[in-house]
Formats: C-alpha cells, structure tokens, sequence
C-alpha cells in the first residue's frame, strides 16, 4: 500500500510519521502547493517526495479533458487544487501497466470532498486520516 498525502492533510504530526515510514509518500504538485500558500518546503525535509513523468502528464492531459469543468476538483483561478488532479492521473498511470506481479496499491490521505468524490469515480481509495 501506499499512502498519497493531499496538502490539507498534512500537519506537523503527520509529517514526522511519514519521514519515518517508506510507504507515505507526497507528490511534487502537493510540496509545491504547500510552499505557495505559505509554508516552507524544508518541513518536507525526509518525506518521499515522488515526481511526475512524462507518461503522468499523457494521462493527465486525458483527465483534464474529462475533469476540466469540475471545479470542485480543480481550482486553477484560485492557485488551488493542482495537486489533486496530478494525484488521481498519478495513480491511473501506475495501475495501468503493472511491471510487477503485485501491483502497490494507493490511497489518498485527503479531507477535501471534491478530490474524494472524483477519485472514488475512478476506484480510488480516500481516506481522512493515516
């Protein structure tokens, strides 16, 4: 299992669990999102921060086009709610083509409903808390 974090449900707790556990792990997009709205990145110093590629950003281009006018999930005007839709095109991509006979399986640590409800359409786990 692995665990994505959403930016609104990391808090310092939280933070420290996850530099100590190598199944947490917080998207390039969420780090940027916190460091934009006022916190410093240095906060995620040890936690597994794991970057989009190419093939993630393919299958995020088909999501926007199913998502775009869903602005309970994206919130481009506002600076909010990138990293939620990276998150969910992240998690497609991986469980597309497993490389392996025992595919990780993810789930979302978010309490945002917008991001809850678009990744529940597309089988993905959330919960509020790790």
């Amino acid at each position: 299992m692995r665990y994505l974090l959403d930016t609104n449900s990391l808090n310092n707790n939280l933070i420290q669990r996850a530099t100590q556990r190598l199944d947490i792990f917080v998207l390039k997009e969420v780090e940027d999102e916190r460091t934009m709205f006022g916190s410093t990145s240095s906060n995620l110093r040890g936690v597994n921060i794991l970057h989009p590629e190419a093939k993630h950003v393919r299958r995020l281009q088909g999501l926007l086009v199913n998502e775009g006018d869903n602005f309970d999930l994206i919130r481009l005007y506002t600076g909010e709610g990138t990293a939620d839709v990276v998150m969910i095109a992240y998690i497609l991509e991986e469980l597309e083509k497993p490389e392996t006979l025992f595919p990780d399986e993810y789930t979302i640590i978010t309490r945002d409903n917008g991001l809850i409800e678009a990744a529940n359409r597309y089988g993905i786990t959330c919960q509020e808390s790790l």
